[in-house]
């Protein structure tokens, strides 16, 4: 039975249309597809013969000791990373035969995001889908949000039934964070599409404020959070940003430190789940042809963190000032679309990390995002509309399917690099 729910989203929600066949990066290749419960018993009650014949060699039920209900089962990839039911001309052998009705809640909703926030369904799309990306990233106009009333077929009213609901992320000691999420989350994105700052700045400013409110919880005072937002909203418009980010200073060693662990081993690691994407690929073969012009590497002689150090360096230098003049607002439409679907600055939460530990994963998503764009070419060359568009949606492939993230925030924080200093020199 088809419902109609009011829905808060993003305006090109609405616009977004799966491209099929013609996706050059299809959601069916070398992603791990999980099958909800209700799908699965659906799939075993079919009697098909040409459908059944094969399928426990398509399927396999998840194991786990509690296995949830959104992952009961997952499709067995082919030799070349392909899901089983791919069709030789790329589309869905299950939506062909059975209808949309069959598909499973992953494959229906991708790259639709659902959740509710304070009682109210939101929905937003994924950039790591390549018409989202597209959609989302060329437009060089700000995002807006509306609220429509759309209709739901029967399965997806189920669907954003039980849609990820936002007190569910928050343990009894953050619940406090409850009444002010959805307007800490609103401050974030009005700071990124604040154009008259540089995205530097404007990451560095929610630093700060994620620093204060932070501070604020720990020392239970959240009824001052209100008065913090103000705050820094009227920074904005008062113009003290730039000042405020132009007084941390930059540690080299620290950067370097921080740089050495990106490449050896961010990248390394994203090369391996990534294998759809060239540019980690990339990005590691071009640092191995810098190793490969130093000749003999002699300890004590060549130091070989300086000189990859250095290369980076170059790249960013000469590709990056040129790439945020004309094309500066993807990094804005994407860091707008991750705060919202991901209900930022408490996506990791329950993973032990607090609201200013999110900072972290910002710095370090701007960094490695800048890496991949200068140094991920091919070839020495200016950065073209499609490695742009390749960059931010490996990116946030990698988001979504791995828990790089919270590594990455774990290492800072045992490293003692977690401090909002530190997050600037990334931002620099």
């Amino acid at each position: 039975m088809k419902k109609t729910k009011t829905v808060l989203h993003p305006t090109y929600y609405t616009e977004f249309a799966c491209t099929g066949p013609e996706c050059e990066y299809s959601c069916c290749q070398s992603w791990r597809i999980y099958i909800d419960k209700g799908t699965y018993l659906k799939y075993k009650q079919i009697t098909d013969p040409e459908f059944v014949k094969d399928l426990p060699q398509k399927l396999k039920r998840v194991r786990d000791r509690d296995p949830a209900d959104w992952k009961y089962a997952v499709i067995q990839l082919d030799d070349d990373g392909r899901c089983r039911f791919l069709t030789p001309d790329r589309l869905c052998a299950i939506q062909k035969k059975f209808g949309e009705d069959y598909l499973c809640n992953t494959c229906r909703s991708y790259p639709r995001f659902y959740s509710y926030v304070n009682g109210t369904l939101e929905a937003s799309t994924s950039l790591s889908c390549q018409a989202a990306a597209e959609l989302v990233l060329t437009n060089p106009d700000p995002i807006e949000f509306k609220y429509s009333e759309i209709e739901f077929g029967s399965a997806d009213v189920k669907y954003t039934d039980t849609a990820k609901r936002f007190d569910a992320y928050l343990q009894a000691d953050n619940i406090a964070y409850l009444p002010f999420a959805a307007d800490i989350r609103e401050c974030c994105i009005d700071i990124i599409q604040e154009r008259k700052y540089s995205i530097s700045s404007r990451l560095l400013f929610i630093g700060m404020m994620l620093k204060k409110i932070a501070d604020l919880h720990e020392q239970k005072m959240e009824n001052e959070i209100p008065q913090i937002l103000s705050s820094y909203k009227s920074a904005i418009e008062s113009g003290e940003l730039p000042e405020l980010a132009e007084n941390l200073t930059k540690n080299e060693d620290a950067v370097h430190q921080i740089s050495q662990y990106l490449y050896k081993n961010v990248f390394e690691t994203a090369a391996k789940q990534n294998q759809k994407y060239k540019i980690f690929s990339n990005f590691l073969d071009n640092v191995n042809a810098v190793l490969e012009n130093l000749g003999e590497i002699v300890p004590g002689e060549s130091d070989v963190d300086e000189v990859i150090y250095e290369f980076i360096s170059e790249r960013v230098k000469k590709y990056f000032p040129k790439f945020l003049e004309t094309r500066g607002y993807m990094f804005e439409h994407y860091f707008v679309n991750y705060f919202f679907s991901t209900l930022f600055p408490f996506n990791f939460i329950k993973d032990g990390l607090t609201v200013y530990d999110h900072m972290i994963v910002l710095a370090e998503q701007f960094m490695l995002l800048r890496l991949l764009l200068c140094c991920g070419m091919d070839s020495d060359q200016e950065i073209t509309d499609e490695h742009a568009l390749i960059v931010f949606i490996s990116r946030a492939e990698l988001s979504v399917h791995s828990v790089i993230p919270k590594v990455i925030a774990d290492w800072y924080k045992a490293n003692g690099m977690d401090s909002l200093a530190h997050m600037s020199f990334l931002l620099r």
